[in-house]
């Protein structure tokens, strides 16, 4: 999302104050934006306080940890219509996305997994499990890494075999969407 925002000609904002960001939209005609939930928590609440604030966005993205149902209907309803979720890590890449009023009340849900990354749920002897079971979330992705540079002992634990092993729980749906309920202990 980033290379691609800054090839269309975007620039890369980054502030400790969100205020100063929410003050500077109009200025630079930002049309994008991508975060992280936390971030979208910290804009939507500096927009709520200016009552006849109007965003410019066509688009907002947000990936790294779940999305709750409030915080995606408040950025929705206050900053943009067209709100994009997704699970991504730098290890394997973007993995899942869907806009976010695809999955109402499903808790966890990511997206659907993409073209060229194969998702699997798997228990304690890495035997994938059927749609719908939760265990343990790895994944196999053409853009993915290997192995993390000069640190064997962390690659053997979250890759093998050809798999990126996130630290993450969930389940594949039927329609192939990620849910991601939580996180596993030796998860970094």
């Amino acid at each position: 999302m980033l290379l691609a925002t800054l090839w269309r000609g975007g620039a890369v904002v980054m502030t400790g104050n969100p205020e100063k960001t929410i003050d500077a939209l109009p200025a630079y005609k930002v049309q994008n934006m991508v975060g992280s939930p936390q971030s979208l928590l910290e804009a939507v609440e500096s927009i709520e306080k200016r009552v006849p604030y109007r965003c410019g966005f066509e688009a907002v993205f947000v990936a790294g940890s779940s999305l709750p149902e409030d915080l995606s209907n408040r950025v929705r309803s206050r900053i943009c219509s067209n709100l994009t979720r997704g699970y991504e890590s730098p290890e394997a890449a973007m993995v899942a996305a869907m806009p976010a009023h695809f999955a109402p009340g499903t808790a966890g849900a990511v997206g659907y997994v993409l073209p060229g990354v194969i998702v699997e749920v798997v228990d304690d002897d890495d035997r994938a499990l059927p749609s719908e079971q939760e265990a343990v979330v790895r994944i196999r992705s053409e853009y993915g890494a290997s192995e993390y540079l000069e640190d064997p002992a962390e690659t053997q634990r979250a890759f093998r075999n050809g798999w990126f092993y996130p630290g993450d729980f969930g389940y594949l749906t039927q329609e192939n969407m990620l849910v991601i309920s939580g996180r596993t202990v030796d998860a970094p």
